[in-house]
């Protein structure tokens, strides 16, 4: 081989090289680009769990309270059904003696009613005597 073949040879060869090393240059600047989307993907991604974590928590907490107030006004609720029922309860329809009545008065249909037995009871007890 003469020498002007061997620079032939290193020239084609340097050309080579040298169009290896620009599509490299080319490949590793697509890589770039496309890791530096990635990264971005990747911090979108970690935002938007983050959120969905905060939320999945926010959700948890706001249940338990759900579960505590529905709790809560079952307790209730059964407080004002016994309170209603003991202030329903006069002398009338408990054991109760006439003085924890209060000092309420008895509604018109009561008195009538009340007046109403007396009567009766009274006429039974004229007409039986003789007093009519």
């Amino acid at each position: 081989m003469s020498q002007e073949e061997i620079i032939e040879q290193l020239q084609a060869e340097n050309a080579q090289l040298k169009k290896e090393k620009a599509q490299a240059y080319a490949e590793k600047a697509q890589t770039e680009a496309l890791n530096r989307q990635l990264q971005e993907h990747v911090e979108d991604l970690s935002k938007r769990l983050h959120e969905k974590t905060q939320e999945a928590t926010e959700k948890a907490e706001l249940v338990i309270e759900k579960q505590r107030l529905d709790s809560l006004i079952e307790e209730l609720s059964m407080q004002v059904h016994e309170l209603l029922g003991r202030l329903a309860k006069d002398s009338s329809n408990s054991s109760k003696p006439p003085s924890t009545d209060g000092y309420a008065k008895k509604t018109r249909s009561e008195a009538r009613r009340r007046v109403g037995r007396n009567q009766e009871g009274k006429q039974v007890i004229q007409a039986a005597h003789g007093a009519w």
